[in-house]
């Protein structure tokens, strides 16, 4: 995983090969349905939107 983030009451965990992981509390994670395969280096998460970047100019969102 290269980045977690933490905002209104979740956790979105972004990674290589496209992975983003989701969790309420940290222990239980499960993975959000995404067709990139780059690696995702970043995200932000507010009340409105998620929002992931990664190589080759990928950028996603999402509301959460």
């Amino acid at each position: 995983l290269n980045k977690v983030a933490w905002a209104d009451g979740q956790y979105v965990a972004v990674g290589n090969s496209g992975i983003i992981l989701t969790s309420r509390d940290g222990i239980q994670w499960a993975a959000a349905k995404t067709d990139c395969l780059y690696a995702l280096r970043d995200v932000a998460v507010s009340k409105n939107a998620v929002v992931v970047v990664g190589y080759y100019g990928t950028i996603l969102t999402a509301t959460p």
